[in-house]
This record gives C-alpha cells, sequence and structure tokens, in this order.
C-alpha cells in the first residue's frame, strides 16, 4: 500500500510540472515577434507624421506671414513700379509708375503711405525678398521653394483729367511652390491673392 501511494504522488508530481514543448515556445515567439513588429512599424509611422506635420506647420507659418507682409504693404502704398524682368537691385524712384497687365511681373516696388519711402517685393534664388532700408533681405524660409511668381498690375497710373485712365489700383499675386519637409515627399502649393489699393485712385 505504501509503495502504491509513493507511485502516485510521483505521477502527480510529473503532471502538475510539465513544460511546454519546443512546437509551443516556438509558436508563442513567433506570434509575439508579429505583433511587436506590427506594433513598433506603426509607432514609427505616428512619430513620422507628426514630425512632418510639425515642419510643414513651421514652413507654412512663414509663408503665410510672408504674404500677410506683402499684401498689407501693397494695400497701403501707391506709385506702384511693377517690374517684368528684374535685373537691378536699385529701388525705383519716387514717381516711377508701371503697370504688368500680362501677369509677368517679378518685382514690385512702391512707396508705402505711412513713411513715404520706397519699399518693394522681388522674386529671386526659389525665394521671395523684401527692400528694407537700403537691401534686400530674404522672407521666406530656405524650406520654402518658389517655382512660378507673377505679378500682374493694373490701374497703377494716377488718375488725371488729361488721360483717360479710370481704373483703381490693383495688385494679383500668383505663387507656386513646393515645401522640403525633410522625411518624405515635398508637399506643393498653390497661392494666388488680390490686392487692391485702399485709397482711392478713380
Amino acid at each position: 500500500m505504501f509503495l502504491l501511494r509513493t507511485k502516485k504522488s510521483s505521477m502527480n508530481f510529473r503532471v502538475r510540472h510539465r513544460a511546454f514543448s519546443l512546437v509551443e515556445l516556438m509558436v508563442s515567439l513567433s506570434i509575439f515577434a508579429i505583433v511587436m513588429t506590427v506594433s513598433v512599424g506603426a509607432i514609427f509611422t505616428m512619430i513620422d507624421a507628426n514630425a512632418k506635420a510639425q515642419s510643414l506647420y513651421s514652413v507654412m507659418t512663414n509663408l503665410s506671414f510672408a504674404i500677410d507682409s506683402m499684401t498689407r504693404n501693397i494695400r497701403t502704398s501707391y506709385d506702384y513700379n511693377c517690374i517684368s524682368n528684374d535685373n537691378s537691385s536699385v529701388i525705383s524712384s519716387n514717381g516711377s509708375i508701371q503697370s504688368c497687365t500680362s501677369g509677368s511681373g517679378s518685382r514690385i516696388d512702391f512707396t508705402l503711405t505711412d513713411s513715404g519711402v520706397r519699399g518693394g517685393y522681388r522674386y529671386k534664388n526659389d525665394s521671395i525678398y523684401q527692400y528694407q532700408g537700403t537691401d534686400w533681405l530674404k522672407i521666406t524660409d530656405d524650406n520654402v521653394k518658389i517655382t512660378v511668381f507673377n505679378i500682374f498690375s493694373d490701374g497703377a497710373e494716377p488718375y488725371l483729367k488729361s488721360n483717360s485712365d479710370t481704373k483703381q489700383a490693383r495688385v494679383m499675386l500668383y505663387i507656386e511652390g513646393y515645401v522640403v519637409n525633410g522625411i518624405d515627399m515635398d508637399t506643393d502649393f498653390r497661392l494666388q491673392t488680390d490686392m487692391g489699393r485702399r485709397v482711392l485712385d478713380l
């Protein structure tokens, strides 16, 4: 009787402590590896998307600020001088007036109403420059690449009884380009804005 009890206890011990087989272990590790691969891939995708969104937001904020500055200054100025072939860095003098009705302008000079000094904007080397003081300064980010910059100006000439000019001066700006985000594909953009003079010129 004692011998039988000992054998039964030994059998129960072996059953309770039975280990995983090699096949079960390999299946478990395979499932774990698949789940981890999918999870890590999703995390990296989210990190890349977030980095791209932050970079794009920063660059587009800079571009928006540049366009807003152009719109504000051009609307509150006069003596528009639209230049089709911008070969000179010298700002045009007061009284220099010219329209670009074909939309081929790459630069516009004007007189600021609040100060009476000449200012301007130009397109050069894939960027937009603003004339400040005595020099042209780039106002777009290095990651903003401008490929098309067209200025349409009409009615720049002031109203005079001796001529037939009855148009209110206005400027239309069309810009194409792309944003280099450094992570994924470049982001293209197209912008168009119409800027009419706030001071009546009829």
